[in-house]
C-alpha cells in the first residue's frame, strides 16, 4: 500500500488501499451508490455529492500525495501508486528517496524519472525479434475477418506502437515483472518492452530486454522462451484482442503465427533479413 483514499458518496463511506484492482475500485464506488460516470476528482468540495481525499500512514505515500491536483482523480492516484509498486526494486528505491526528497513536481516527472533509471540500471541490452500478422474488421454484416498482409500491416506502424504505449503504460507495472523461471535471469532482468521496427519495407515485432548483465545461454533460452510465450497468449491482458482502429476498420495484431512463428536475436535476426532478400545486385 503507497496511500489510502476515503470515498465518501452522499455520506456513505469506504477506505480502499491504493494501488487496487482498477475492477475492485469499480466494485467499491457501485456498492457506494456513485453512478457509472460520475467524475473520480480527488477533492472535497462540500457542494458535492463525492467526495475523494488521500490519506497515508507513511512518509512516502504523503510526500507523493502532494504532486496531486483536485483535476486529478482516483485512478490516476491508483496508477500512480502503481507504478511505484510494480517498479525494479533498485529503482523503486530510488524513486522512493527522490520523493521524499520532493524531487517531482507532477507524477509525469516520476513517470519520466523511472523509465531512465530502468534504462540506466539495464544499461546491457538484448533484443529479440518476430514476425506479425494481422486481421481486418471491415464492420461487414457477415462479420467476416480479412487476414491482411504485411504491407498493410507496415502502413499502420506508428497506430500499432502508439497501442503497444498504451498496453505498456507505466501504471501496468513492467512486463518483467511477469518473468518468474531463472532467478538469476530475474536479477539481471530490469525492463522488458514490446516494439516494432521496420526492415526492408516490412514491419517485425520485437522486445527490448534492458539487463544489468548479459544472459547465459540458458538464461537467454529461458527468457526467449517466456517471450513466445507472451506472444502466444496475446501480449499482457490481451493486446491481440483490442482492436486498432484505423481508416479501412479495426486491425488487429498479432505476435504469434503458430506454425511459420520464429524468434531470434539481432545477429540472427540479420541474417534472416540477408537470407530473404538475398545478395545487393551490383551495378554493370
Amino acid at each position: 500500500m503507497v496511500y489510502q483514499a476515503l470515498i465518501d458518496y452522499k455520506g456513505q463511506q469506504a477506505i480502499v488501499d491504493l494501488p487496487d484492482n482498477k475492477y475492485v475500485l469499480g466494485r467499491t464506488l457501485k456498492e457506494l451508490g456513485c453512478p457509472p460516470r460520475i467524475p473520480l476528482y480527488l477533492r472535497d468540495e462540500e457542494d458535492e455529492d463525492l467526495h475523494i481525499k488521500l490519506i497515508s500512514g507513511n512518509d512516502i505515500g504523503g510526500k507523493l500525495s502532494l504532486l496531486f491536483h483536485e483535476t486529478d482523480t482516483l485512478l490516476t492516484a491508483n496508477a500512480v501508486a502503481a507504478t511505484l509498486e510494480k517498479t525494479y526494486p533498485a529503482v523503486k528505491a530510488e524513486l522512493e528517496t527522490a520523493i521524499m526528497d520532493q524531487k517531482y513536481e507532477s507524477y509525469s516527472d516520476l513517470y519520466k524519472d523511472r523509465a531512465e533509471k530502468l534504462h540506466s540500471y539495464g544499461s546491457v541490452r538484448e533484443t529479440l525479434y518476430f514476425p506479425l500478422t494481422a486481421s481486418l474488421d471491415m464492420h461487414e454484416e457477415d462479420g467476416e475477418m480479412y487476414d491482411v498482409g504485411n504491407s498493410m500491416i507496415a502502413a499502420h506502424a506508428s497506430e500499432i506502437q502508439e497501442a503497444l504505449e498504451l498496453e505498456q503504460a507505466p501504471e501496468y507495472g513492467d512486463m518483467a515483472d511477469y518473468y518468474d523461471e531463472i532467478p538469476s535471469a530475474k536479477a539481471k532482468l530490469v525492463s522488458a518492452y514490446w516494439d516494432v521496427e521496420e526492415h526492408d519495407g516490412e514491419l517485425y515485432g520485437k522486445v527490448d530486454l534492458y539487463l544489468t548483465a548479459p544472459l547465459t545461454p540458458e538464461e537467454k533460452e529461458s527468457v526467449t522462451d517466456w517471450v513466445t510465450g507472451q506472444n502466444s497468449d496475446g501480449l499482457g491482458e490481451g493486446f491481440e484482442q483490442r482492436p486498432i482502429e484505423i481508416e479501412d476498420g479495426d486491425l488487429y495484431v498479432s505476435m504469434y503465427n503458430g506454425p511459420d512463428y520464429w524468434i531470434c536475436d539481432a545477429e540472427e535476426f540479420e541474417d534472416r533479413i540477408s537470407q530473404s532478400h538475398g545478395p545487393a545486385m551490383g551495378g554493370m
